[in-house]
């Protein structure tokens, strides 16, 4: 039988927004709706707040104009849990994307890990189609080991909006 998780980091890792992070070399995990996404209050786990870095900005793939998306996205929560899609013992971040444009939107973000000396340790990216406007969007995503430097999301210290950008 498949694994249900790779199949959507294949589908993902191909989808042609995921293609236009020419920066960073991502691998990408599908998006999972995650019902009741927990008791937020947009901290991570150890009490740092989830922090972004500038997007690169300018035009999407086919041409479409790309904005900075950090303010749409919020870490509710994040650290070692048992997760029905994600496995035991895996590192999950829970998020939201709030479209706050008049239109609807499509979205690409990446979340960048941390160890404890603040260096990336791999990062993960997203994707949301079609976000209504006003609408919010709950999900939980989670690094693959074999695509962390050193194997093991044990060494996740912290979690980072590391880029995000809507078209």
């Amino acid at each position: 039988m498949r694994d249900p998780r790779l199949h959507r980091a294949h589908r993902t890792f191909w989808a042609p927004t995921v293609a236009a992070l020419t920066v960073v070399v991502v691998t990408a995990s599908a998006l999972v709706a995650c019902a009741g996404a927990g008791d937020g209050g947009g901290a991570v786990q150890g009490g740092s707040a989830a922090t972004a870095a500038p997007p690169a900005g300018g035009a999407g793939e086919g041409g479409e104009a790309v904005a900075d998306a950090t303010a749409d996205v919020l870490v509710l929560r994040a650290g070692v849990e048992d997760h029905p899609v994600w496995g035991a013992d895996a590192y999950v971040v829970h998020y939201l994307i709030t479209n706050r444009g008049d239109e609807p939107a499509d979205y690409v973000v990446r979340f960048a890990f941390l160890d404890a000396g603040g260096r990336v340790l791999g990062s993960t990216a997203v994707t949301v189609d079609r976000l209504g406007p006003g609408r919010t969007r709950a999900g939980s995503t989670a690094p693959r080991e074999r695509d962390l430097a050193g194997g093991r999301a044990a060494a996740i210290r912290d979690v980072r909006v590391a880029h995000a950008e809507k078209s």
